[in-house]
């Protein structure tokens, strides 16, 4: 009887060991890279402008598109401010040149956004839809030369 409770007390052991051992990483996922202000932001953005996707295209929803498109304007403006964190992994010598490149690239966001906001104030869709997939393919080059590799957002 005493090897079954000793036997018993080393198979519970080993199980408790084993769940710690399945529950630490997940724990470290809990304290994974905390998102940036600048991040969060930008994920605020983007998913004001994945609604304004199919709001720009329905003349029934300018009033939105517009609202989508002021928020995005803001957010812009903020982040615009902002130093991305891939700054501090540049080289030193070429920082300023960074920098310079994207407050460049968030003030032609801005610009844009602006050019999208009077299109649809004149009631020219097409020209918005134009000014829309430029903003896409923009986004996705900013993202590139801005972003650090394993920034959360970075896979979308």
């Amino acid at each position: 009887m005493s090897s079954f409770k000793n036997g018993s007390a080393v198979r519970i052991t080993l199980l408790s060991l084993a769940l710690c051992c399945m529950a630490a990483p997940r724990v470290g996922l809990a304290e994974e890279k905390k998102k940036s202000e600048l991040n969060n932001r930008m994920e605020e953005m983007d998913a004001s402008f994945k609604k304004l996707k199919s709001s720009i295209r329905n003349a029934q929803q300018d009033a939105q598109s517009l609202e989508l498109i002021s928020k995005i304007e803001q957010l812009a403006i903020t982040c615009k401010a902002m130093t991305p964190s891939k700054a501090a992994t540049v080289p030193a010598d070429k920082r300023d040149a960074f920098l310079l490149g994207y407050r460049k690239e968030m003030a032609h966001l801005v610009a844009d956004m602006c050019a999208m906001e009077t299109a649809l104030l004149d009631g020219d869709r097409a020209k918005a839809q134009e000014l829309y997939k430029k903003l896409t393919t923009d986004k996705e080059d900013g993202h590139d030369k801005f972003l650090d590799d394993d920034a959360p957002d970075k896979a979308k």
